[in-house]
């Protein structure tokens, strides 16, 4: 038996009854929790997942990062980059080049 209690009084629950309340309670809280966004569900790229993405070296990718050309974000010892930003800093880097070049 487990003990529950209210404002007015001591209410004895069997355990599985009140497993039973707590799981449909968590289940109606995840049920409201709002969705992620788009940027939440960010895809995370290793250095040799952008390397083969951008058709190019790991080592090209840890210069171009050193560079500041790459974003990238670091989770304890790992680096990994944000596909979205990677792509948007190639087609920045395809535009200057574009518009300095005549």
């Amino acid at each position: 038996m487990s003990t529950f209690f209210t404002n007015e009084s001591l209410v004895i629950i069997p355990q599985g009854e009140l497993i039973k309340i707590m799981d449909e309670l968590i289940a109606r809280h995840i049920q409201n929790l709002p969705r992620p966004t788009m940027q939440e569900e960010e895809e995370l790229l290793t250095t040799r997942q952008v390397a083969e993405l951008l058709h190019t070296t790991v080592q090209n990718v840890h210069a171009k990062k050193k560079e500041g050309k790459i974003p990238f974000v670091r989770l304890g010892a790992k680096v990994l980059f944000k596909k979205s930003e990677v792509i948007a800093s190639l087609k920045s880097a395809v535009r200057s080049k574009s518009f300095h070049s005549k």
